[in-house]
């Protein structure tokens, strides 16, 4: 289910199953993110570059659909307009733009249902995500 970023990590390894909030990810994925906080505990000379974990942008995710952001790059989680003219925000659409975006990207939903259509695209850039009882059901995908 797409691509593995530099950590070798998919959205697959995101698409178990979320509850409360909570990513159950599979064994691999765990041991990947282990390890990837074991090399960050490491005392590094390099450490004035490494990025900053300080969020620089957020988007929330207020739609259920699966559909693609409609301008990606404009700095704004946007699919297509409803009934009063305003854009949605999907999961998609969220992480298309995080991909575009500097600095660490935050993605957050309240609970709900999203049936995806086809695979997440590969996170490349830091996320954080606070999915709040999000299910992602990728079934259909």
């Amino acid at each position: 289910m797409g691509r593995p970023n530099k950590h070798g990590i998919t959205a697959a390894h995101f698409l178990g199953v979320l509850v409360l909030g909570v990513a159950v990810l599979t064994v691999s994925a765990y041991r990947e993110a282990a390890n990837l906080v074991h090399a960050k505990e490491q005392p590094s000379s390099h450490s004035h570059l490494q990025p900053s974990n300080q969020i620089t942008k957020s988007f929330i995710v207020d739609s259920d659909g699966d559909e693609d952001d409609v301008r990606l790059g404009d700095g704004q989680c946007g699919t297509k307009l409803v009934e009063d003219r305003t854009e949605v925000c999907t999961l998609r659409a969220a992480i298309q733009e995080a991909h575009v975006s500097t600095g660490v990207v935050k993605i957050t939903s309240e609970s709900r249902t999203i049936q995806l259509v086809k695979p997440l695209p590969t996170i490349q850039n830091p996320l954080e995500f606070n999915l709040n009882g999000t299910t992602i059901d990728g079934s259909r995908s």
